[in-house]
Order: C-alpha cells, then sequence, then structure tokens
C-alpha cells in the first residue's frame, strides 16, 4: 500500500509538473498584446519661446501647430498659446495652415507658459492671409477648441469640393473637411473665401 501511495503521488507531481509546462509553453507561444501609449499634452508658442527643434514639451514648446500635430499620436492634446500662427504649407494636393488626418485634440487660449486657459483672455489665431485655406481635416474625427480661424482662400483649391457643371473654385476657406468627423467648438471663425467664384463655376463653403 505504501509503494502504491508513493507511486499515486509520484504520477500526481509529475503530471502537475507537465501541466506547468505546457501553460508555459503555450504562454510563451503566443503573440505580446500591443502596448497603446497613453495620450500626451504637446505645447505650442510663438517663437522665440517655440522652436520645432523642441520637444514640444511645457518648459520647450514647438513654434508651429502643424509640428505638434504631425508629431502627435492619435488621442494626443496639443495646447496652443496665445499669438497669431500663420504660413502655409502644401499637403496632399491642398494647401493650409494646418492639415489634420489624425485624431487629436488641438485646444487654443492659453496663457504664456501654460498656466491658464482663457480663450477670451488670450487669443489663439491660426491666419492663412489669404494665402490658402485655414484647418484642412482629411478622413479623421480631431477636436478644435478655443482658436481663431481667420484669413482663409481657397480659391483654385479644388481638390474634393463639390461643383456646378463639373467645375469648381474651391471650397472650404476656413475649415475644410472631407471623410472626417471633427469636433469643432468653441472657434471664432471669420473672414475666410470659399473662392473667388466665376461664371457658372461653384464656390462654397467660406468659413467651413
Amino acid at each position: 500500500m505504501c509503494v502504491r501511495r508513493r507511486l499515486l503521488s509520484v504520477g500526481a507531481a509529475v503530471s502537475v509538473a507537465l501541466l506547468w509546462a505546457a501553460l508555459t509553453l503555450l504562454l510563451m507561444s503566443r503573440p505580446p498584446h500591443p502596448v497603446s501609449a497613453a495620450p500626451n499634452t504637446l505645447y505650442v508658442a510663438p517663437p522665440p519661446t517655440g522652436d520645432d527643434a523642441n520637444p514640444c514639451s511645457a518648459s520647450d514648446p514647438c513654434a508651429t501647430v502643424q509640428h505638434a500635430v504631425d508629431v502627435a499620436h492619435a488621442d494626443d492634446e496639443i495646447q496652443v498659446a496665445t499669438g497669431v500662427y500663420t504660413g502655409v504649407q502644401a499637403r496632399d494636393g491642398m494647401t493650409q495652415v494646418l492639415f489634420i488626418s489624425k485624431t487629436v485634440t488641438v485646444r487654443g487660449g492659453y496663457s504664456p507658459g501654460f498656466g491658464r486657459w482663457n480663450p477670451a483672455a488670450f487669443p489663439t489665431t491660426l491666419d492663412a492671409q489669404r494665402q490658402g485655406r485655414v484647418v484642412s481635416i482629411l478622413g479623421a474625427g480631431p477636436t478644435l477648441e478655443g482658436l481663431i480661424i481667420t484669413g482663409g482662400d481657397a480659391t483654385s483649391v479644388t481638390l474634393n469640393c463639390p461643383t456646378a457643371g463639373g467645375v469648381s473654385d474651391g471650397c472650404g476657406g476656413g475649415v475644410f473637411v472631407f471623410g472626417g468627423s471633427p469636433l469643432i467648438v468653441g472657434n471664432v471663425i471669420s473672414g475666410n473665401i470659399g473662392a473667388r467664384s466665376v461664371g457658372s463655376h461653384s464656390a462654397s463653403g467660406g468659413g467651413l
């Protein structure tokens, strides 16, 4: 009887060891779960405080909202200090101050140093100076808040615009959205032109 009990005990121990070994091999063979980066906050301030060579931190902010958007990850927040931000660039056949194709939050209205948020007291302006659109949003759902969006002129920026008679002169001078679902809240959108339309050509959306 003692021998039989010992054999049963040894057999049980071997079974448990084999079970743990099999479980360990199974876990090791499974691909690791992807780790998503936690949302970050990036910071933008006008020069000379801001510089696009900086890491976009509160103490060393970027100089342009576009650069902050470019280096941001999905769901990141971009805080923009008071000032006037200009300068257009071409992206995907469109010309604008700010091109967004990812889901981020761009929030203006911060004091220098980012200690306070009050868009009325700390106006943050994106001004295209009639050189193109102010904001183009393509296939994404970003949030825009606390910004003054002005000076947009989308004349001849016709890609993805609605047409009349097959021809469009431009659209969406202030904010242009194509295939996206942005949240646009608490902004001032004024002084923008969809296009300087001629004849039967179409122009739409001076502001949006």
